[in-house]
């Protein structure tokens, strides 16, 4: 899915102004089992601006995205080292990340067959 079709679902889902930042824009529930609490204050932290990394999911307003965390875990780079190298993020935040990103990858997505 385009990051714009994905933030022009999220707004039309959760009923928002097109230019709102979107706060917790994972839903409550996945699967129909809701999150514990803990998930859903980590989920707070993401937050979606369509004027703001072409609409892509970032770190409480600021513009590193979820993906650039997500990217340099991968890379190996620690959770300390993160942090050394951008002050103004909190551990939390690097969990929220990941939890995002498990909560995303958790909804189902069924394509749909072409003839």
């Amino acid at each position: 899915m385009m990051p714009s079709v994905l933030v022009n679902s999220l707004t039309s889902l959760l009923n928002v102004k097109p230019n709102a930042i979107v706060h917790s824009a994972m839903p409550r529930t996945v699967k129909g089992l809701p999150l514990p609490s803990m998930k859903t204050e980590l989920l707070q932290r993401i937050t979606i601006e369509p004027g703001q990394c072409g609409g892509r999911p970032c770190i409480r307003g600021m513009r590193i995205r979820v993906q650039d965390i997500l990217d340099m875990l991968a890379a190996g780079t620690s959770e300390e080292e993160i942090l050394h190298d951008y002050p103004y993020l909190e551990r939390d935040d690097i969990r929220a990340a990941m939890t995002y990103a498990a909560a995303y990858l958790n909804h189902t997505i069924v394509p749909a067959q072409t003839r």
